[in-house]
C-alpha cells in the first residue's frame, strides 16, 4: 500500500454490506459511478465493481489452496467447489453478490454460510455437547455483529443476530489518528489530508499503535518526516486511547445489552462466548464483555483471526 496509496483498501468485503455512500468515505481508491471503483494499473485506468475485487481475493485463496495441497490433491480444487462465509445479517442481495464473486474467480458452486455459524462449528468441533447456546461477538476491521447460535445434535441455527456494518478495528484507528493529526498538524491538517502517502505511513503507525496497546498501557508512535520534513514522536497511553473511542465503546455496550435482553425475554441460556476477529484483543472491548455477562468465562482458545475459516473447513469436510 505504500507503493501504491491510491489504490490501496482495506475492507474489501464492507461495499457489499454498506451503504455505498458510507463505504466511499474510506476507500482509498477513486470512486468513478455508485457502484465502480477506479484504479491505475500500469498508467492504465481499470474500473471494478464490488464483486470483481472480492472475485480477486478468492481467486488467490483458491491459488494459495491448490499450492498447500498440491498436485496429489489438485482435484479436490478443480472440482470448482468453495464455501464462502458471510455475516449473519446478509440479506439475499448480498448474499448473490458474493456468490457472483465466487463464480467470477472461477467456483462452479459456491456454498454461503452464516459466519456466527462457521465459529460454533468450530468451537463445537470434537466436543460431546447435545445442546449448547452460543454468543458470537465478532468485531473485526470494518463490522460489528453479535450473534446467539444455539446448537442440538448436530444442527446450528443463528437465533439473533444484531450489529453496525459501520463499526469496527479501522474505527478506532482513525479516531487515534484524527487526534494525532490535530495535536502535531492542527495548522496544515488539511495539506495533510491531501497527501495519501503521509495518511498511509499515519496509520500504519496508529494502527502498530492500537495493537501495542492491547497489551501494555502505554504506546510510541514515531515517525521520521512524515508531512513536509515534521516528524512525529509521541505516545499514547491505553486510557487516551479508551476516551478517544468512548463513542464506539458505548455503541458495542449498547448493543451488547440488547442482545443480552433478548436471550432473557426468549429464555436462552448462553453457556459460551466466542469471540471472534482481530479487534477482540481490546481490552476495554473484553472488560464490557465481562461486565454484560458477569458469569460467562469469554472463550480465547480459538484464533480470533482464523474461527470462521476453521468452522468453514470443518462445515465443508
Amino acid at each position: 500500500m505504500h507503493i501504491s496509496p491510491i489504490n490501496s483498501d482495506f475492507e474489501v468485503q464492507q461495499p457489499l454490506h454498506k451503504s455505498m455512500w458510507k463505504c466511499l468515505k474510506s476507500v482509498k481508491f477513486d470512486p468513478v459511478f455508485l457502484d465502480l471503483f477506479k484504479v491505475s494499473y500500469k498508467r492504465e485506468a481499470k474500473t471494478f465493481c464490488p464483486e470483481e475485487i472480492n472475485s480477486m481475493l478468492l481467486s488467490k485463496m483458491k491459488e494459495l489452496a491448490a499450492a498447500y495441497l498440491g498436485r496429489d490433491r489438485k482435484e479436490v480444487i478443480d472440482a470448482g467447489e468453495a464455501v464462502v462465509t458471510v455475516p449473519a445479517s446478509f440479506n439475499s442481495a448480498q448474499r448473490q453478490a458474493t456468490i457472483d464473486s465466487g463464480k467470477i474467480a472461477g467456483f462452479r458452486k459456491v456454498h454461503i454460510i452464516n459466519e456466527p455459524t462457521a465459529a460454533a462449528i468450530a468451537c463445537c468441533f470434537k466436543k460431546v455437547s447435545k445442546e449448547r447456546n452460543f454468543l458470537i461477538f465478532d468485531l473485526g476491521g470494518g463490522t460489528l455483529d453479535i450473534s446467539i447460535v444455539t446448537y442440538n445434535n448436530g444442527i446450528y441455527c443463528v437465533k439473533y443476530t444484531a450489529g453496525r456494518s459501520d463499526l469496527g478495528g479501522e474505527d478506532f484507528d482513525n479516531n487515534i489518528m484524527c487526534h494525532l493529526v490535530e495535536k502535531v498538524f492542527k495548522r496544515d491538517k488539511e495539506g495533510l489530508k491531501k497527501d495519501k502517502q503521509a495518511l498511509l505511513r499515519l496509520r500504519a503507525a496508529c494502527v502498530n499503535a492500537k495493537h501495542v496497546l492491547s497489551s501494555s498501557t502505554k504506546a510510541s508512535i514515531v515517525i521520521g518526516d512524515l508531512f513536509e520534513k515534521t516528524p512525529i514522536n509521541t505516545s499514547i497511553t491505553r486510557t487516551e486511547f479508551e476516551q478517544w473511542n468512548n463513542n464506539h465503546l458505548s455503541s458495542i455496550r449498547l448493543l451488547l445489552e440488547k442482545v443480552k435482553e433478548h436471550a432473557e425475554s426468549e429464555n436462552i441460556h448462553i453457556n459460551e462466548i466466542v469471540l471472534v476477529g482481530g479487534s477482540i484483543r481490546i481490552p476495554a472491548v473484553q472488560d464490557i464483555l465481562k461486565e454484560c455477562f458477569e458469569d460467562k468465562v469469554l472463550n480465547m482458545t480459538l484464533n480470533p483471526e482464523e474461527a470462521v475459516a476453521c468452522g468453514a473447513s470443518i462445515y465443508v469436510s
